[in-house]
């Protein structure tokens, strides 16, 4: 029940530049949204508007819709995806099959918009209309996304400059792109620590998928491909192996506190009871937590977070090093009092520990009667 969001990702498209489904879908998306409504779910879908594949017929079809260098060739990259182009939303003709696409995309029956790879179109320097600021290039595609789905559909700008899309979106990727693999954790902490006054007062902010796993917690497969790379931090974003329970139960907290969006990434039908039950605890909304030591923390993220809610208030310590770390939290300090719940058991934790293992978290849940008002 606590899932109402179905959203398509990246993979349903024909090619970018052609927003159509490919084989995967062969009744249709107005067929995928129908099946999600009557199941009393919500459906969403994924796109990245702004490039368009080299080798797409939209690029052949409209070479004049495209950004340039500042030497004034074509601006072109090579992604994943293939070799991509930018359209240059100054034009007026641009703008028009942007608000086409939407609206079909409406019509079909979609109610929650992704949209991805907004901040690349700054990758090019000329654009038709060379009086537009670039700040407004972004916000120009994303003013007529909205008028194109109305107000009452859901859209996350997603690589989209923050400062382009205030007052057109409902959410904003808040992070990089996570996987399961803890230099992931250690690069996104920082995103959602410097951004947690965002949550309720700008947008909702989303951490991206809440992923949790591994071989402690699913079946495999747990990946497409394996990463290979040192086992520490410093080895780079995907650095080491794949999560452990306690890495798992880490970055799933991460997530709760950081208030926003809830987007499940994993094959779900391959967790095991322990990586249902880690989702299960962290799916149910919590109040923003602030990271109490942002500035003054003696490790890199902050160690303390605390989201203080009707029901109860949430502590959680971190320790995000490699060595066991010292626990030094002073409850009285922050106005709470008395014995603590474990937040994953619900035992009493009548003496708070002094150490903390390598990778792990400790979290407490403090009643309403034991904050101070």
């Amino acid at each position: 029940k606590a899932l109402r969001v179905h959203c398509i990702d990246e993979g349903w498209e024909a090619q970018w530049g052609t927003w159509q489904p490919n084989g995967k879908f062969p009744e249709g998306l107005a067929d995928y949204a129908r099946h999600v409504k009557a199941a009393g779910g919500i459906p969403g879908i994924w796109t990245a508007p702004l490039l368009v594949n080299t080798y797409n017929p939209l690029f052949y079809d409209h070479p004049e819709w495209f950004a340039s260098r500042a030497d004034g060739q074509l601006q072109t990259d090579s992604f994943s995806y293939g070799p991509m182009a930018y359209l240059d939303v100054t034009l007026p003709a641009v703008q028009d099959h942007l608000r086409q696409l939407f609206q079909r995309l409406r019509q079909d029956g979609f109610e929650y918009f992704k949209v991805d790879f907004c901040h690349c179109i700054l990758k090019a320097a000329r654009f038709a209309d060379p009086t537009v600021p670039r700040a407004e290039l972004v916000r120009i595609a994303f003013r007529v996304i909205r008028e194109a789905i109305g107000p009452e559909a859901y859209l996350l700008g997603c690589g989209a400059p923050y400062e382009s899309v205030f007052g057109s979106v409902d959410a904003v990727r808040s992070t990089g792109d996570i996987h399961i693999y803890w230099g992931h954790v250690l690069t996104n902490v920082g995103a959602i620590a410097a951004r947690w006054w965002m949550q309720d007062n700008l947008w909702n902010c989303d951490p991206d998928f809440l992923v949790v796993r591994g071989p402690d917690t699913a079946r495999a497969p747990w990946f497409k491909r394996r990463v290979v790379a040192p086992a520490g931090p410093d080895g780079g974003w995907m650095a080491g192996r794949e999560f452990n329970e306690a890495e798992a139960r880490v970055y799933a907290l991460l997530v709760h506190l950081s208030g926003g969006d809830v987007v499940l990434g994993d094959q779900l039908e391959l967790l095991e009871p322990l990586g249902a039950e880690i989702l299960r605890r962290v799916l149910q909304p919590r109040p923003r937590a602030v990271p109490v030591d942002l500035f003054t923390s003696e490790q890199d993220p902050p160690r303390l977070w605390i989201s203080r809610g009707r029901e109860d208030t949430l502590v959680v310590v971190f320790n995000w090093t490699d060595k066991p770390a010292r626990v030094d939290l002073d409850p009285a300090e922050h106005g709470l009092r008395g014995t603590p719940r474990d937040f994953w058991t619900g035992a009493a934790v009548t003496a708070l520990p002094t150490r903390q293992a390598r990778r792990s978290a400790l979290a407490l849940l403090y009643g309403p009667d034991q904050a101070a008002p």
